[in-house]
């Protein structure tokens, strides 16, 4: 919407045609316009999915932001890649999910990050 009418239609086209080439940005767009209802039916499901794929290629927002619902060994996992690179957010949510969990499940999630990073590691500084 900037110097254009916003036109949230046009926006998920896009982001649509550059998420299915794996452009990462465009995939944690898509996963945000179903997140919250924005051009599209609102979809949890679907947001999921747009913010894993951008996950697993290692863009820090989506890794630090994707949900795993009432999971917190996973969620600090994805956060704690993000964390890792330098990204704010996700260092303050890694504290705070972390304080979650008990010693044998931060043991686990940080065996799980681990695992996590050497698959998709960082390659985005977002």
């Amino acid at each position: 919407g900037l110097g254009v009418s916003q036109n949230f239609a046009k926006a998920i086209n896009w982001y649509r045609k550059a998420a299915e080439q794996e452009v990462t940005d465009a995939q944690y767009n898509l996963g945000d316009m179903y997140l919250k209802g924005l051009g599209v039916t609102q979809d949890y499901a679907e947001a999921i999915m747009w913010y894993r794929k951008a996950a697993e290629q290692g863009h820090a927002l989506a890794q630090s932001n994707f949900g795993v619902p009432k999971d917190y060994v996973k969620a600090f996992a994805w956060v704690d890649i993000a964390a890792a690179s330098g990204h704010k957010p996700a260092q303050k949510a890694r504290n705070m999910i972390g304080a979650k969990l008990n010693a044998t499940q931060l043991k686990e999630a940080r065996k799980l990050a681990k695992e996590l990073r050497e698959k998709y590691g960082n390659k985005t500084k977002n």
